[in-house]
């Protein structure tokens, strides 16, 4: 191998290395993987689009740090009804949710097929429970069973 072809291959490795190294620049801090790898925006939203309340962070190379940054920044909708696909005829819209790791606006897309529940069913479907009349809140179920629990555990210290 030539000196000249040696030198292209590591001025296109380290390239490729940089490339890389800057699309991926998300990482999950609630998930519990050890030595989680980072991921770019895609591939975010891919693994965790069944995990919208998951606290995310974006390494900013002008501090050097990771910073918060949320599901939906990144263009994450979560869609009601057809069994978590994509609805032919969706309803945008945008929910507040209450969790344990905070509060999440949450970009939603209501289905409006024909004989399409409600929106404050299709939120139930989907495993919380709409706060409001006008269904612009929500609580996940595992909110609300730890709110239950807490209930039971004080109702017995009388």
């Amino acid at each position: 191998m030539s000196l000249v072809s040696e030198e292209l291959r590591r001025n296109l490795d380290a390239t490729i290395f940089r490339i890389l190294r800057l699309q991926a620049v998300f990482r999950c801090a609630t998930c519990t993987l050890a030595f989680q790898p980072n991921m770019c925006c895609d591939c975010m939203v891919d693994t965790h689009a069944r995990h919208p309340f998951h606290e995310l962070l974006e390494w900013d190379d002008d501090i050097e740090l990771f910073t918060r940054t949320t599901l939906r920044d990144m263009g994450l909708r979560v869609g009601f009804g057809h069994s978590g696909a994509t609805c032919p005829r969706p309803r945008p819209g945008r929910l507040e949710a209450l969790t344990i790791n905070g509060v999440f606006q949450v970009s939603v897309d209501y289905c409006t097929c024909p004989g399409a529940p409600g929106r404050a069913e299709q939120i139930k479907a989907h495993g919380w429970w709409p706060m409001w009349s006008n269904f612009c809140s929500a609580l996940p179920h595992d909110v609300l069973d730890q709110y239950c629990d807490m209930g039971e555990n004080d109702a017995g210290e009388d």
